[in-house]
């Protein structure tokens, strides 16, 4: 628990810098971090945390797409279409009527 809080703490200080700020912070980590390793194993802590934001960035797409698909549905029937044209048609006439 006490991990999930600290991990929580460091994702609300990265979330609060500006855009100069958090990429500063990217590249200080970075540096310190390549400090102790030879090149293939910064490759590969490179790599890994290119998978995590790939990763991440994946997952994003899914949610917008699936949310987007219920928001804005591409499937409705030609059914369906004529039947809410036929509303809206039926809704002009009606607010012209009462003009």
């Amino acid at each position: 628990m006490d991990q999930d809080y600290n991990f929580k703490e460091f994702t609300d200080w990265i979330f609060s810098l500006s855009g100069l700020d958090y990429t500063i912070a990217a590249t200080t980590i970075a540096i310190l971090l390549s400090k102790n390793l030879d090149i293939n194993e910064q490759n590969s802590v490179g790599s890994f945390f290119f998978l995590i934001g790939q990763v991440l960035i994946t997952m994003n797409a899914q949610n917008i797409t699936q949310s987007e698909r219920i928001d804005n549905p591409t499937n409705i029937s030609n059914g369906e279409l004529n039947r809410r044209i036929e509303f809206l048609f039926n809704e002009i006439n009606n607010i012209k009527r009462n003009l």
